[in-house]
């Protein structure tokens, strides 16, 4: 197998937080190679977001640090890099959607005018040439009227056109590496349908790596060709989306599938995880998941639980995983 796009080994982020240094991502590892899509999923605050700022170097400065591992993109590692290296790779290299684009869009510009400043800046070609661009761009990720549209501002454009303007200006200058981080999340269903089509459709004719992040366990089914579930700031789970999708291995997974609402559930209550993440899975000595774990026993509180590569890579962070048969569905879950 060729060299990885993204490669990320061991890494620890930590926030300042009461006067001290908290660890929020723990021993976090994964690659993504060209043409293929990476799902991270997991609930709010499990550090999909944080692991992703971390990987394009956008932590702030005085609250957050890497603690030590490596983020290397295409061989060339990011850790350690000066901001205007940095600030060379961002837009260029490597580029992110971020979630809710009114708030990422700069509103006294237009959306033309903000594309084409990203391909001046990394493509060093001359204003008339960026604006080219720009609407080249628009068209491809298929704004209609893309020429007069660069020139509208981003509160004249809809949600669902804001978005695909944000994956314009990622992709404008041809990076290795998109992360998407909860793109659908404000939108519809048919927009989100329209914006996941669009993005797998990027990928395939740009040959893109694709980190998608989301808590949604049905958008992971339809883009995602790897999935890393993430509970605490940990890797719990590491597999391909069709085995984590027909035998996960990890409690914490099987939960998030059981909570996915199905066309063929329409009745009784939703099923969900009891509980919440705890405050502070740093200090926790055994499984960071044994308070809500339906399957925890008396060793889950007590023993460090080491993350565990099977034979195809796969990995889970379980140690009743041999011995578990569990399920997707609800109530059909057996010790």
């Amino acid at each position: 197998m060729t060299e990885p796009t993204l490669r990320v080994r061991d890494l620890d982020v930590e926030l300042l937080s009461g006067g001290g240094w908290r660890k929020v991502v723990d021993d976090v590892s994964f690659d993504v190679h060209a043409g293929e899509t990476l799902g991270i999923v997991g609930e709010s605050g499990s550090g999909k977001t944080i692991t992703s700022l971390a990987v394009l170097g956008l932590l702030p400065k005085r609250t957050s640090k890497v603690g030590s591992g490596s983020i290397q993109l295409a061989g060339k590692e990011l850790v350690g890099l000066r901001r205007s290296e940095l600030e060379d790779l961002r837009g260029n290299e490597m580029s992110m959607i971020f979630q809710e684009p009114m708030t990422s869009l700069n509103p006294a510009f237009t959306v033309g005018a903000q594309i084409a400043e990203g391909v001046r800046r990394h493509r060093g070609c001359s204003r008339a040439d960026a604006h080219k661009r720009a609407v080249e761009m628009l068209d491809l990720v298929g704004i209609p009227g893309a020429a007069s549209r660069a020139k509208s501002y981003p509160y004249e454009m809809s949600g669902g056109m804001r978005q695909r303007v944000m994956i314009a200006l990622a992709i404008a200058s041809d990076p290795r590496l998109l992360i998407a981080d909860e793109p659908t999340t404000a939108l519809d269903v048919t927009i989100q349908a329209q914006i996941l089509e669009l993005l797998k459709r990027m990928q395939r004719e740009l040959g893109l790596a694709l980190v998608f992040i989301t808590h949604n366990m049905g958008v992971v089914a339809d883009v995602c060709d790897r999935v890393v579930v993430m509970y605490a700031g940990q890797v719990v789970e590491h597999n391909t989306v069709e085995e984590i999708f027909a035998h996960p291995r990890q409690p914490y997974t099987s939960g998030l599938l059981r909570a996915t609402p199905t066309i063929d559930r329409i009745s009784g209550p939703l099923v969900s995880i009891p509980g919440r993440p705890p405050d502070d899975p740093a200090a926790m000595t055994g499984c960071r998941f044994e308070p809500r774990c339906p399957f925890a026993v008396e060793a889950c509180a007590h023993e460090t639980v080491a993350l565990v590569t099977g034979p195809e890579g796969e990995q889970h962070r379980c140690i009743r995983a041999d011995e578990l048969h569990l399920a997707i569905r609800p109530n059909v879950g057996r010790p």
